[in-house]
């Protein structure tokens, strides 16, 4: 067991610092099973992330200066830009990057 940087890590005799592959601390390593764990057993629930997605929509909100209720979350970019053109009333002209998607 190694600490740095206020963290402990795990790691095996040799192993030598790479930015190409990092090793987590240890409480992350933890966490990231334990989720891995309900996920595998269906201990989960949506509800279960709801406090979570709040958390990262406030930090992200203070990150850009708005309020958190000016920042919304979905699933993907898709169903999100669908609810924001079928908003979009008749008639109204609508301003885009040229050239569209590079996908």
């Amino acid at each position: 067991m190694r600490t740095a940087f206020g963290a402990e890590f795990e790691l095996v005799d040799g192993y030598l610092n790479t930015p190409s592959i990092g090793v987590p601390p240890l409480h992350v390593a933890e966490a990231v099973e334990g989720f891995v764990r309900d996920w595998r057993t269906g201990a989960q629930r949506a509800a279960d992330f709801d406090a979570l997605v709040d958390d990262t929509r406030a930090s992200f909100a203070r990150l850009v200066g708005v309020p958190a209720e000016r920042v919304a979350v979905g699933p993907a970019v898709s169903p999100l830009v669908g609810m924001v053109a079928q908003a979009v009333p008749d008639g109204c002209r609508v301003l885009t990057v040229e050239g569209g998607s590079r996908a």
